[in-house]
């Protein structure tokens, strides 16, 4: 439980450093982002990431591209 909760805590602080970094010119936005997306990856585990892949295989990519390439 500790270790979910640094996750969750270093990815607040990472989104929020983002957020900062994308109005200063100083700061890298994008770096502090894949911080903020590693952390809550971290957290969300195995579960969501199986979802995530599951949702992803079910879409039918070769119509899709077919179709737009038609559109052109």
């Amino acid at each position: 439980m500790p270790e979910e909760n640094f996750f969750i805590t270093l990815g607040c602080i990472g989104l929020g450093q983002e957020t900062l970094g994308a109005v200063l010119p100083l700061l890298p936005a994008f770096l502090f982002l894949l911080l903020a997306a590693f952390c809550f990856g971290k957290k969300l585990g195995t579960a969501a990431h199986m979802a995530l892949v599951q949702n992803f295989t079910r879409i039918n990519w070769k119509a899709m591209l077919t179709e737009r390439v038609q559109k052109h």
